[in-house]
């Protein structure tokens, strides 16, 4: 497999220019409509190197044929901030647009998944359920409906300085209460059904000794989408023994890329 790193201006991100990490299989047999894609979201605090840095998805994705993007996604939750760079629309056009000229990914929703851990996985559900269009599954790995569970909790109480302030420039005026708006992913879900949009898979993971409210978050959402009459969105939670690190991410992605359709090649 080939790797690189890519640093590009978009429109999106017009205060800067931003870091992609790209890995592609060394091959000039193309498939006729580009590589299977996996958009791939680090977690807060991360980089578009932390997934080639401390898990093996190199190897992985060499296992089933597919490119993986790694887009730098700052501290964003990955949503058009409020007073901020628009990361939602920098991932579904900008870089979407920008890896299929250079590096033949498939613009085909068959051929797309995005997924992601913490941060990432919030992002990832976030994305493509306001876009199933774009993605045919959804990976979330730790993580969980944090901005309408968790956040109304934090914003009394900052897990760290400046929390709030930082929040603010992603999600405005809606801090704490997300419930309904453009960044529940909920909302989001329940307008997609309705409309008759053609709705993602979901792979939904998490560590059986990660916190409390991460618990209970992720168990909410597991509710919520089992609650939907015939399961539409082929919804997937899994818990295993494990917390909130490396060691779980990398041992349940490739459980996660088999349910997305990204199979080993024979």
């Amino acid at each position: 497999m080939a790797f690189l790193t890519v640093n590009l201006n978009t429109r999106s991100l017009s205060m800067h220019a931003t870091n992609v990490s790209v890995i592609l299989p060394e091959t000039n047999d193309v498939p006729e409509h580009g590589w299977k894609t996996l958009m791939l979201l680090h977690g807060a605090g991360g980089s578009n190197l932390e997934w080639v840095r401390y898990s093996s998805i190199e190897r992985y994705a060499e296992k089933r044929g597919i490119a993986v993007i790694m887009p730098e996604g700052g501290l964003s939750f990955y949503n058009d901030m409020t007073y901020g760079e628009d990361y939602k629309t920098f991932i579904t056009e900008d870089l979407r647009a920008f890896c299929a000229a250079h590096f033949n990914t498939s613009v085909r929703r068959e051929d797309n998944v995005i997924g992601g851990l913490s941060m990432g996985g919030v992002g990832s559900m976030t994305i493509g359920l306001a876009r199933p269009d774009l993605y045919k599954s959804l990976i979330c790995l730790s993580a969980s409906n944090f901005p309408v569970e968790v956040f109304p909790k934090q914003f009394k109480n900052p897990p760290w300085p400046n929390w709030v302030k930082m929040m603010r420039a992603i999600y405005g005026d809606t801090l704490p209460n997300f419930e309904g708006t453009k960044f529940d992913f909920y909302q989001l879900a329940k307008d997609a059904l309705a409309q008759g949009k053609e709705l993602p898979s979901i792979f939904h993971s998490i560590g059986e000794q990660e916190s409390e409210d991460s618990l209970n978050s992720a168990y909410a959402m597991r509710d919520f989408f089992m609650g939907f009459e015939g399961n539409p969105f082929r919804y997937k939670f899994v818990g295993y023994p494990g917390i909130h690190n490396w060691d779980f991410w990398d041992a349940h992605i490739e459980e996660a890329l088999d349910y997305a359709g990204f199979t080993p090649i024979q």
